[in-house]
C-alpha cells in the first residue's frame, strides 16, 4: 500500500504471508505446512527540490526454517530485522545520488564478522549509489 499525504511525504507498507505444503519426510503419504511472513514500512520526505530523506524498517520470520535454507544447522525460527536510512540528492532529472546506511539483525549468527572471525547476529553497512537515466 502506498500513501502520499502531501507532495513532500510518501509512505509505503507491505505485508507478506506464505504457507507452503511439503511432503512429510517421515510419512511420505502426508503433508506438513511451513509458514513464513514479513512486514515492511517506509517513508520518504522531500527536503527541498533536490534532496530527500527516507527510512525503511523490515521484519521477516521463518519459524519453520522453510525459506531461509539449512534449518538443521541454523535451527528453526529464524527472524530478521532491518533498518535503512537513506539520503538522496537529484542535481538533475537524469541523475540521482543515494547514500544508504543499514543495520541488519538476525536471531541467529549468520553475518560474517570479518574475513577470519566467527559469525555474528548483526551487520552494519553503507552504500553509495547513482542512478543515471537518458531521455
Amino acid at each position: 500500500m502506498i500513501a502520499q499525504p502531501s507532495t513532500e511525504l510518501k509512505l509505503l507498507f507491505n505485508a507478506s504471508l506464505g504457507i507452503d505444503r511439503d511432503r512429510d519426510p517421515e510419512a511420505i503419504g502426508s503433508f506438513v505446512s511451513k509458514t513464513w511472513y514479513g512486514l515492511m514500512g517506509g517513508a520518504r520526505l522531500a527536503v527541498g527540490e533536490d534532496f530527500g530523506v527516507a527510512g525503511r524498517a523490515e521484519y521477516y520470520a521463518d519459524p519453520d526454517g522453510y525459506t531461509t535454507g539449512d534449518a538443521v544447522s541454523l535451527g528453526q525460527d529464524l527472524r530478521f530485522v532491518t533498518g535503512t536510512l537513506s539520503l538522496d540528492y537529484a542535481p538533475s532529472e537524469q541523475l540521482v545520488v543515494i547514500l544508504d546506511g543499514r543495520l541488519d539483525w538476525s536471531s541467529k549468527e549468520i553475518f560474517p564478522k570479518g574475513a577470519r572471525d566467527t559469525d555474528v547476529g548483526t551487520a552494519v553497512s553503507a552504500t553509495l549509489g547513482a542512478i543515471v537515466t537518458m531521455n
